[in-house]
C-alpha cells in the first residue's frame, strides 16, 4: 500500500471514530454548527489530520458567537469552534447536512 493510501485509511478511521463518514464525503460537505442560541451553516473546505492532534475540519465560516472561526475540532467529546490562535473557543454541535 502506498503512503497516500495508508494516510487515507488513517484519516477515514479517525473520521469514523468521530461518527463522520469517509473523507470524500466530509470534504466539501455543508454543515451546521450550533449551540442553544446561535447557528452557522457553512462548508468544510479542508481536513487536517495528525496522530497527535486528530482531525481538524477547516471551514468556510468566519464568525460564530463573536469569534473568528478557523476550524472545528472534537475535544473531550465536544465539538469546538476555534480561532486561528486557539485562544478563543466556543462549544457547539456539528451536523453534516
Amino acid at each position: 500500500m502506498s503512503g497516500r493510501a495508508e494516510m487515507v485509511v488513517k484519516i477515514n478511521r479517525a473520521l469514523g471514530a468521530l461518527g463522520l463518514p469517509d473523507w470524500d464525503e466530509v470534504q466539501g460537505a455543508k454543515f451546521m454548527f450550533y449551540d442553544s442560541d446561535h447557528a452557522v451553516i457553512g462548508q468544510v473546505t479542508s481536513i487536517g489530520f495528525s496522530p497527535d492532534e486528530g482531525i481538524r475540519l477547516y471551514v468556510s465560516v468566519r464568525r460564530f458567537c463573536g469569534i473568528n472561526v478557523r476550524r472545528l475540532e472534537l475535544q473531550g467529546g465536544t465539538w469546538l469552534a476555534m480561532s486561528e490562535d486557539s485562544k478563543e473557543v466556543r462549544h457547539g454541535v456539528l451536523e453534516l447536512l
